[in-house]
């Protein structure tokens, strides 16, 4: 009868301790940096509770950075899984696409097989950006989180004109807004000048304007960006805003 006892309450203790050794992780609810935190993959959307529940996340923390990295396996698509928590982030929680920098970036190809993406925002103290970051293959996706202190989202520079595009800019112009007589720049030759000066902290082309005799009739000064006119008074070397 002992022995049966015995017996009986060693099945019960593997059964427990194969039960215990089954449990999932826990899904995290949020991934936090400081003071700042953003909603976990999986929870910043409408998620079923039996798509949650299909998620097996595993973390992994570095002993030397400190790093932790959540390891979500089991999805039907690990490209669709980012895409949705990224758009989710985007749509509702400020976020951007961002490179290593903080300038915003355009979406990947989330229907590849495998890939990384970097979201992030700036940081409620505006010292930094909370950057999340994404790695995804077929089906599974691996989070990490950071803060890239001294950095801010920001949008990508526009980029400048060129000389050729400068010039065509002015002869697009009309006569009335150079200040100059006649109703067409076909009467008229433009040629900018080499390197380029400042005004207002920004560097801008200078044109030179010469009728058909090849006489100088007016300096124009164009910004890079081809946002904002000027036209220099030779004899004063003053700039007056045309647009």
């Amino acid at each position: 009868m002992k022995k049966l006892l015995i017996l009986g309450l060693s099945l019960a203790l593997a059964v427990m301790l194969g039960s215990c050794g089954d449990k999932k992780e826990p899904l995290p609810e949020t991934y936090t940096e400081g003071e700042d935190s953003l909603p976990a993959l999986g929870m910043a959307g409408d998620e079923e509770e039996e798509q949650q529940q299909s998620l097996t996340v595993t973390s992994e923390t570095d002993e030397e950075s400190g790093e932790t990295k959540y390891v979500y396996t089991g999805l039907s698509a690990g490209g669709a899984e980012a895409k949705s928590y990224v758009d989710q982030l985007v749509q509702n929680y400020g976020c951007s696409v961002i490179d290593d920098t903080g300038t915003v970036q355009a979406e990947p190809d989330f229907s590849a097989e495998e890939g990384t993406v970097l979201v992030g925002k700036d940081t409620e103290s505006e010292s930094g950006i909370f950057q999340v970051q994404l790695q995804w293959n077929q089906d599974s996706c691996t989070v990490s989180t950071a803060i890239l202190e001294g950095l801010k989202v920001a949008e990508p520079e526009e980029e400048g004109l060129t000389t050729e595009e400068a010039v065509q800019a002015i002869e697009n112009s009309s006569t009335q807004v150079l200040g100059l007589p006649g109703t067409s720049m076909s009467e008229y030759l433009v040629y900018a000048r080499d390197g380029y000066v400042m005004v207002d902290d920004q560097a801008c082309f200078v044109m030179d304007i010469y009728d058909q005799k090849h006489a100088i009739q007016e300096t124009c000064l164009l910004t890079l960006d081809g946002k904002k006119l000027y036209r220099l008074d030779r004899a004063t070397q003053q700039v007056t805003e045309l647009h």
